[in-house]
């Protein structure tokens, strides 16, 4: 457990949490919901798959 607080208070980690989500978000506003992509595609094969429609 005091790994984890630990983490939860480091910035490094809020940093990559809070660009990650605000990543989503942008995304979202552009029409590319990251929700529904498989953790196995590259950003590029989203965005590929995307610029097709």
């Amino acid at each position: 457990m005091a790994k984890l607080a630990a983490a939860a208070r480091d910035p490094a980690v809020q940093f990559k949490a809070t660009r990650s989500q605000n990543f989503h978000h942008s995304s979202r506003l552009e029409g590319i919901d990251m929700r529904k992509a498989r953790p196995a595609d590259s950003l590029q094969v989203v965005l590929n798959r995307h610029r097709k429609k």
